[in-house]
């Protein structure tokens, strides 16, 4: 009762009063459910007489933070077309946030879209830790999974997490493994964007690289140089990995 009765207080005072009831009771169950289990739920109304809608999106607090708040509000105004959107967050239900978007002059969803964009929601609101792991299980056997995730969950850094995706990242993994048990450099080519004719090269090395080493190689095969991003690994036996990426774009006159 106390969840359910929190759960009702933390929703703004404008859905209280335009939500229909079956609305509210869905919204209040799905809180008390995600409160219970700690997973992230999201749920959606959408008014299409009127162009509006109200989303929620209920989150850990631990794992709350302003970019994912912002990250969802982006997500909801790019896949319903919305003009605006007001947003806020409370902190005050349990162990969980409730963050919640209002859209106006927004597009219609069928059941199917709005599905997806739900999930989407919570996999945008999934600790990239978590992404990561379940995409190691998918990967590998089980108990290679876990060995992989306690090396390197800590030590990818917050700006490898804010970039890549756990899905790639399980693919570093493989290059990093090997490169520890062979100690020889491995590389990998990764296709860019289907707009551009960039393709993005990831070296993963423990020595020192300068470019004047490498440069004349790309450019051998064509390729032209357009930034370079440097990242470092540190794992808790203090070995140290560095993964550079490549921006390349293929040399039109060669």
């Amino acid at each position: 009762f106390k969840t359910t009765t929190n759960a009702f207080n933390e929703l703004p005072i404008n859905y209280l009063f335009e939500a229909p009831d079956a609305e509210l009771q869905t919204l209040v169950g799905l809180a008390r459910e995600s409160e219970n289990s700690g997973e992230t739920v999201a749920f959606i109304d959408i008014d299409a007489t009127h162009r509006t809608a109200w989303a929620f999106a209920l989150i850990l607090k631990e794992d709350f933070s302003e970019s994912i708040h912002e990250g969802v509000r982006a997500l909801l105004v790019r896949e319903l077309g919305a003009a605006d959107c007001d947003h806020q967050f409370e902190m005050r239900l349990g162990n969980m946030a409730i963050m919640s978007y209002y859209l106006s002059v927004c597009g219609v969803a069928d059941e199917a879209q709005e599905k997806r964009l739900k999930d989407l929601i919570a996999e945008l609101c999934t600790p990239w830790r978590v992404r990561f792991h379940r995409a190691l299980k998918q990967k590998f056997e089980l108990d290679v999974a876990k060995r992989f995730y306690g090396i390197y969950t800590e030590a990818f850094p917050e700006k490898y997490q804010s970039a890549v995706t756990p899905e790639q990242a399980v693919f570093d993994v493989e290059h990093l493994d090997a490169l520890a048990g062979t100690g020889q450099i491995q590389f990998d080519i990764v296709p860019g964007s289907m707009e551009s004719d960039e393709v993005h090269l990831r070296l993963y090395r423990t020595s020192n690289l300068f470019l004047s080493d490498i440069l004349p190689i790309l450019d051998h095969f064509g390729f032209r140089v357009l930034d370079q991003d440097p990242i470092q690994v540190d794992l808790a036996d203090r070995t140290r990995f560095q993964i550079d990426t490549f921006r390349l774009q293929g040399d039109r006159k060669s």
